[in-house]
């Protein structure tokens, strides 16, 4: 998206790294507006969070299916661009010991990596979030109250905001979004920003 140019550190369409990086649903633009720090969720607390250089990887098919192969070629490429935050703003309750294994790989290289909790709230631990590797998020409102549609349980590290007007729709208008995911894009943006004054940080 012409909004994003400016921030777009490198890309990369995993599932065919031989075409160019395309959304035609949209949501992983928006999330993109999110981690960038160019679009922020109603309710953040102001200071820090700044705008910072994201790394577009297209991991997940517009069916939401994906391979083995293609999460490591999206981690590996990650690694090697020298990203610090890995936001995963998608999940499923059922448990992957591979793609478990694979974000251990990426978090003992010094990636931090952050998951969205879910949007349906069953208590039900979602994945990745729910991986130790992981900093699952759930949604707040704009008020700071949970989400009423927010994923809850153990497995969730922190809430924060959820709601944001974007610029892309996914499969539909621009306007008002909410979600964990635009959550956990926040989040993933936060540390980012923490990070680029305090690269040592662990």
């Amino acid at each position: 998206d012409p909004g994003l140019a400016g921030f777009v550190r490198a890309s990369l369409n995993a599932l065919n790294p031989q075409e160019p990086i395309s959304d035609p649903l949209g949501h992983g633009t928006q999330m993109a507006y999110i981690a960038a720090g160019i679009v922020k969720p109603y309710g953040a607390p102001a200071g820090g969070g700044g705008a910072v250089s994201v790394i577009p990887i297209r991991a997940i098919d517009d069916n939401g299916f994906t391979s083995n192969f293609t999460i490591m070629r999206s981690i590996d490429f990650a690694l090697d661009q020298g990203a610090r935050v890995l936001n995963l703003s998608w999940g499923a309750e059922t448990r992957s010991g591979f793609l478990e294994d694979a974000l251990d790989y990426a978090a003992s290289k010094g990636i931090f990596i952050v998951a969205s909790a879910g949007n349906s709230p069953t208590g039900k631990e979602t994945y990745p979030a729910a991986y130790s590797s992981a900093i699952g998020v759930g949604a707040l409102d704009p008020d700071g109250k949970t989400w009423e549609n927010s994923n809850y349980g153990s497995f969730i590290t922190v809430y924060a905001p959820g709601f944001a007007k974007l610029p892309v729709g996914y499969k539909g208008e621009p306007g008002l979004y909410a979600g964990t995911s635009i959550s956990a894009a926040f989040v993933a943006n936060r540390i980012a920003g923490y990070l680029s004054l305090n690269p040592n940080a662990t």
